[in-house]
Order: structure tokens, then C-alpha cells, then sequence
């Protein structure tokens, strides 16, 4: 039996020993024969230069590329908010007067079909806040109050998504709900491999902030809807939540260098509203600056 075994970002090498390995970028792969020896630049290469392989499968596609990882617990203002109660959710939501949150979502996706939203994560400048909505049952007023109020931002992405879930789960309609994509390539044009409008977390956090997020897809995949979440249940919402805060600030850090070496230059947000089953696109000319 010979195994593949990354051993930098561009090069397969294969070695005789387990069934189990990893490709280039550092997924988990299972190869059950193979006959041959060589390098190659990247495991398609080595799939159609391996005839004998009989399945490969990848597994769980979690890869390091170097980069420091990004982490809520090493930023020591922020403190996590684990809320299943209404009442301390409406308090807690009365005493904020954020006007910019990193906004996501869990769920239980498995099996099918997935659940409602079980869990709603906000972020700002010093708290985020998990709410259990599976345990609450009905959805906190306030919060509800803070979603649906267009004067505050609600950042991160994939967010229309996000929005006309929680509108199908929960009716509420959304209100100035904005995608990181687009603000993201407007400050860094030649970062981004792609001109998607949608950006992956991961991506977002690579070429902005220069470092990368760990996604256990374990985790990830894992059922929100218990009744009190697990350590690494609140560790992965908590950090999704405040890496979009995050690239938030560094987009406005980003506009704010920029505006300063030309003050001409100006800046599209566009804000989707959810209105029951109607997504609306406002496009104003206006950097995130006042926000914070």
C-alpha cells in the first residue's frame, strides 16, 4: 500500500505506508491501491497519472496554508454572551447601541430536511453574543427590533442567504443586511482571485486580514438544536461571528487610508432588505466610517 503525504502547498509526494493522506491543500484523502512512485504538482495530476487507484475520496477539507490563525481568544477585550433566556436576550439587545454587528447563523443541517435556525451569532466592537433561539422557542422582541432596524448594519457573508432563511424560519424581515464581498474588492482590487460578489469566510479573512480561520466541518455539521451547546459548538460560532466583525473594521481601516490619500474616491454599500418572500438592493455611495 502506498499513501499520498503533503509536504508543501504545491507538491504531492507518495510513500509506502498507510491508506490514509492528504492532498496539497491539506485535505484528508483515502486511496485504496496504488502502483506508482513519483512527484506530482496536485493530486488531479496524480489521479490521471495513477491508473490503478480504485477510489479517492476526500474526506474533510480542513488545509493550513501558513497563515497565523484567527482566533477570538486571543484578543482579550471580547467576552462571549451564551444566551437561552428571552428575557436577558431583550436586555441584553435594550443596553446596545452598536450600530454595526458581524452577523451569522447555525443550524442543524442533517438529516434532511435541516432545522431552523437554532442559533443567531452578533458581534461588535466588545461582545459576541450567541443566541439560542432552538431553546427559546419564540424570538426574542428586541432582537427581532435590532434585525428588522435599517439604521444598523448587519455584516458578513453570504448574508441574503442568511436573511430569507430567517425570514422563513422566524418572519423576520431583515433590514440593511450587507454583503463583505463587494467591500472587500473595493478596497483590495487585486486580492481576490475571483470577482464573486459572495466571498467564503475563509477567503475574506485570508486577503484581508492576513490570516486564516479554522471550519471543523465536524463541528460545523453538528446538531445546534441541543440543549446547551458544547465548548467547541460555542468556540466555532463565536469565532465565525467575530471574524466578520473583524473584516468589518478592517475594511473601514482600509477606506479610511485610502479616503486620506484621496479624498475624491467614494465607496458603494449595497443593503438588501428582506421583505417576506421579496429580497431589496439599496445601493448608496457611502463608506462604513460612521459606523463604528
Amino acid at each position: 500500500m502506498i499513501s499520498v503525504l503533503c509536504i508543501s502547498n504545491s507538491v504531492i509526494k507518495t510513500k509506502r505506508k498507510s491508506r490514509i493522506t492528504h492532498d496539497a491543500e491539506g485535505a484528508t484523502v483515502s486511496i485504496e491501491k496504488i502502483t506508482r512512485k513519483r512527484t506530482y504538482a496536485n493530486l488531479a495530476q496524480f489521479a490521471r497519472a495513477t491508473k490503478s487507484i480504485k477510489t479517492i475520496k476526500i474526506v474533510n477539507k480542513e488545509y493550513d496554508n501558513g497563515l497565523p490563525t484567527l482566533s477570538y481568544k486571543n484578543d482579550g477585550k471580547y467576552k462571549i454572551e451564551y444566551v437561552r433566556d428571552m428575557g436577558k436576550a431583550d436586555e441584553l439587545i435594550s443596553t446596545n447601541g452598536s450600530k454595526l454587528f458581524g452577523f451569522d447563523m447555525e443550524w442543524r443541517v442533517f438529516p434532511v430536511p435541516p432545522s431552523r435556525v437554532a442559533l443567531l451569532q452578533l458581534c461588535d466592537a466588545s461582545t459576541i453574543f450567541l443566541f439560542h433561539l432552538s431553546v427559546m422557542g419564540i424570538f426574542p422582541r428586541r432582537l427581532r427590533e435590532l434585525m428588522e432596524n435599517s439604521s444598523i448594519l448587519k455584516v458578513g457573508p453570504n448574508i441574503r442567504a442568511d436573511g430569507r432563511k430567517l425570514f422563513r424560519d422566524y418572519k423576520v424581515n431583515c433590514k440593511s443586511l450587507v454583503e463583505l464581498g463587494p467591500l472587500g474588492r473595493q478596497v483590495k482590487k487585486d486580492g481576490f482571485i475571483n470577482q464573486r460578489k459572495v466571498q467564503s469566510l475563509r477567503t475574506l479573512v485570508e486577503v484581508l486580514l492576513d490570516h486564516q480561520i479554522v471550519k471543523n466541518k465536524k463541528i460545523q455539521k453538528s446538531n445546534w438544536d441541543y440543549w446547551r451547546l458544547s465548548n467547541e459548538q460555542i468556540d466555532y460560532a463565536a469565532n465565525d461571528a467575530y471574524a466578520t466583525y473583524l473584516l468589518a473594521e478592517r475594511i473601514i481601516a482600509l477606506q479610511s487610508e485610502q479616503i486620506a490619500l484621496d479624498p475624491s474616491i467614494s465607496y458603494e454599500i449595497d443593503l438588501c432588505d428582506i421583505y417576506e418572500e421579496m429580497t431589496v438592493i439599496r445601493t448608496i455611495t457611502e463608506n462604513l466610517t460612521g459606523y463604528l
